[in-house]
């Protein structure tokens, strides 16, 4: 009996020594998942040591005792330590294996609420979103702002950033936590600046400054604060903030980004010189090393916007946007340095292109007129022949003359629009729209330039609106006049080649071959100027050669093509294409050619 009694006292202090385990295990894990929620509320800061000893007792807890009533909590606080982690997959495992194995645990909407947060993480958000329909809020053991900030992030995955960010707002003024009210302003300060609510953003970025402690942060927000200022208009106010930080030598540390703040401010006010100055000395005192290449690129092209907007220096402006490369091409800065770059190289190059198209008008006009003074002065003795050639010389020139002047006046215009809307220089597009104003012979962009004019001085282009309706009644810029009148809009249509290209695109659409072919080179030679007629020709030649399997009319084509635009890639083609032909013909003996009847057999599909 007392042998008996021993082994039942042996057996009970066993449970005991493994119930102290058991509690001992929950008790340190939960105190150190406590601990580090402490420290996210009050500090904001995520220790994931703390978190990460939090799993290991959890996780034995589950080795040893994985039948205790309590392994559901265990469950849910490994996946919240996961999930602070950033270790969303572990999170949402834990959270699956509570709903899948333990359907009548009390933890089971808690489970759903937070594995829902984990899907928004993944951006999963139609499984967040019907797990959030399942959940009964009643029953939920969830701190309120825990929910509100799963509702903020539920609204953002349904593209309601508005709603969002009122809910974060919200979640400002009710939290009792500094790291927690922290957290919740710096998801309203990105949501606000997404929504271009600058208002917000401003008030946002002032309780940032006051609620951190760091002063890198407290840079960071006044910059950001500064910023939203300015956006908001009041660019005096941004422009003392950040000359009062600068001058507190505890942010010398962070200084290099305000001074480039400091100097933008200084150029949207106008105080040009002083923003030059304030930049130039930021590329003079400050190392290139990769740590500052960023900011030093951002400088190099504001210096470039300088001398781009303000001194009109279109060569020191490119060097300075080749600079903003050479400090570093990661940045949004370089990219905007290239893109104006490239604007002001098609500038210049057009610019170059126009004296050059005057030129060879100037002188096909001398020739022209050279060779009518010869026509008036022959004599009737003179033969037909150098009469005829004369003729055909002036023919020859007054199409090279056309084609010339258009080429010139499509140029001038968009000179004009570059100088107007890329170089900001007005006075210099005038000059070139009412050039291009004068030209007859391309009514759409005469009248464009009339009604460019017209807007540009209402007062001393008045009469413009009366002569775009009068002289080019059938154009866009007629229908924008009516539409300011209040009168009834007509078809415009503009009469290009591209136009009725598509056009005829239509039948090559319907099989209709044939008739396709024949449209296309009327379309050609009708607008044999225009640069998309050896396009439609090969086009022509093409479906020729394989569609019709008319050889005969392909190399009709082809060689037309090659003759009338020498030294182009179509021109290339059509040589390329002419050199096979030759080549089989001269391997294969000659076929007799196909009955129309014949052609229509073979395009058939029926008859595959």
């Amino acid at each position: 009996m007392i042998k008996t009694g021993k082994k039942i006292l042996f057996i009970l202090i066993i449970m005991l020594l493994s119930s102290c385990a058991y509690f001992n295990m929950y008790f340190n894990a939960k105190k150190s998942f406590n601990d580090a929620e402490d420290k996210r509320k009050i500090n904001n800061k995520i220790d994931k040591v703390l978190y990460e000893n939090s799993i290991k007792e959890l996780s034995k807890i589950l080795e040893f005792y994985p039948n205790s009533k309590w392994v559901d909590d265990a469950l849910l606080m490994m996946g919240q330590s996961y999930y602070r982690q950033e270790k969303y997959d572990k999170a949402k495992r834990k959270y699956v294996e509570i709903l899948t194995n333990y359907p009548n645990s009390d933890l089971r909407n808690k489970t759903k609420v937070l594995l829902a947060e984990v899907e928004i993480a993944m951006n999963n958000y139609d499984a967040a979103s019907e797990l959030i329909e399942t959940i009964k809020i009643s029953d939920i053991d969830i701190d309120p702002l825990d929910l509100k900030k799963l509702n903020a992030e539920l609204s953002l995955s349904l593209k309601d950033t508005t709603k969002a960010l009122n809910l974060y707002l919200e979640a400002v003024n009710e939290s009792q936590s500094p790291g927690e009210k922290i957290i919740f302003l710096e998801k309203a300060s990105l949501l606000a600046e997404e929504v271009k609510d600058y208002k917000s953003s401003a008030k946002i970025y002032k309780q940032l400054i006051n609620n951190v402690e760091s002063r890198e942060k407290k840079f960071k927000y006044t910059l950001k604060y500064s910023n939203a200022l300015e956006k908001k208009g009041y660019t005096d106010s941004a422009l003392v903030i950040i000359e009062n930080i600068l001058s507190n030598e505890e942010y010398d540390e962070y200084s290099l980004e305000g001074d480039i703040k400091l100097g933008e401010l200084y150029y949207s006010l106008g105080e040009y010189q002083k923003s030059y100055d304030k930049l130039d000395e930021i590329l003079r005192t400050n190392k290139k090393n990769r740590d500052n290449g960023p900011f030093l690129s951002e400088t190099a092209f504001y210096i470039g916007e300088y001398y781009f907007n303000y001194k009109k220096d279109l060569e020191n402006a490119i060097t300075m946007y080749d600079s903003a490369g050479y400090y570093d091409r990661n940045n949004i800065s370089y990219k905007e340095a290239a893109e104006r770059k490239r604007t002001i190289t098609e500038f210049q190059r057009m610019k170059k292109k126009i004296p050059a198209l005057e030129v060879k008008v100037d002188s096909l006009n001398s020739k022209l007129s050279r060779i009518d003074k010869k026509l008036e002065g022959l004599k009737d003795s003179v033969t037909f022949d150098k009469k005829s050639n004369l003729k055909i010389q002036k023919k020859t020139l007054t199409k090279d003359l056309s084609k010339q002047t258009k080429e010139m006046v499509k140029s001038k215009m968009l000179l004009a629009e570059k100088y107007l809307y890329d170089i900001l220089l007005p006075d210099s597009a005038e000059v070139y729209l009412r050039s291009v104003s004068r030209f007859k012979g391309l009514p759409h962009i005469s009248s464009k330039a009339l009604l460019m004019l017209f807007k540009m001085d209402t007062i001393k282009y008045i009469g413009f609106p009366d002569s775009i309706l009068n002289d080019y009644p059938n154009t866009l810029a007629s229908n924008a006049i009516r539409k300011d009148r209040g009168l009834e809009l007509i078809t415009v249509i503009e009469d290009s080649a591209k136009f009725y290209f598509n056009i005829a695109s239509d039948l090559f659409l319907d099989s209709l071959y044939v008739e396709a072919i024949d449209e296309y080179m009327i379309i050609a030679n009708k607008f044999e100027d225009s640069p998309i007629a050896p396009k439609i020709m090969k086009a022509a030649a093409l479906m020729a050669e394989n569609y019709i399997i008319d050889l005969e009319k392909a190399v009709d084509i082809y060689t037309e093509l090659k003759q009338k635009y020498p030294r182009t890639p179509y021109s290339n083609f059509a040589s390329t294409k002419l050199t096979l032909d030759s080549s089989q013909q001269r391997r294969q003996p000659k076929q007799k050619q196909k009955s129309e009847a014949d052609r229509w057999y073979i395009m058939d599909r029926r008859n595959d």
